[in-house]
């Protein structure tokens, strides 16, 4: 089973990358298939893809569901 993962983008890289937070460690993304990534954002992640962002009361609540903590 695969799974995807709320983040939220702590900063953008340069190009089509991101640093996203994941409990308490920053992850590097790629954000291309992003309209407008912004810091700050929650998005989905899978395979080290940015697939959609959502709304931060939703992926709080994804976060929890996991038994993590967003950091």
């Amino acid at each position: 089973m695969c799974l995807a993962i709320p983040m939220r983008i702590v900063r953008l890289s340069g190009g089509s990358r991101a640093i996203a937070l994941q409990n308490e460690s920053e992850i590097e993304v790629d954000v291309s298939l992003l309209d407008e990534p912004q810091p700050g954002q929650y998005v989905i992640v899978h395979a080290g893809y940015a697939l959609e962002t959502v709304e931060s009361d939703d992926a709080e609540e994804r976060i929890e569901l996991l038994g993590g903590s967003e950091g």
